[in-house]
């Protein structure tokens, strides 16, 4: 499901300057696809192998309770 960074910043409790200048990196480096729509960038895993790893990461990464990606 492809989300704006709007929603993606709240979702991560971060500022927009701050999701953007991720955002741009993982798009850089093909890890995510955007697609523009009005004003909107929804951004969205760029294939099944990237999410295939990121479930694989999942399993292997201690669980860690964060509140916000400034404390991770």
């Amino acid at each position: 499901q492809a989300l704006p960074a709007s929603e993606l910043a709240y979702m991560a409790k971060v500022s927009h300057p701050t999701i953007s200048s991720h955002l741009s990196k993982l798009v850089e480096g093909n890890l995510l696809t955007v697609e523009q729509h009005g004003r909107h960038r929804y951004y969205r895993l760029a294939n099944q192998e990237v999410a295939e790893v990121l479930e694989k990461l999942g399993t292997i990464a201690p669980t860690v309770q964060v509140r916000s990606l400034k404390q991770s």
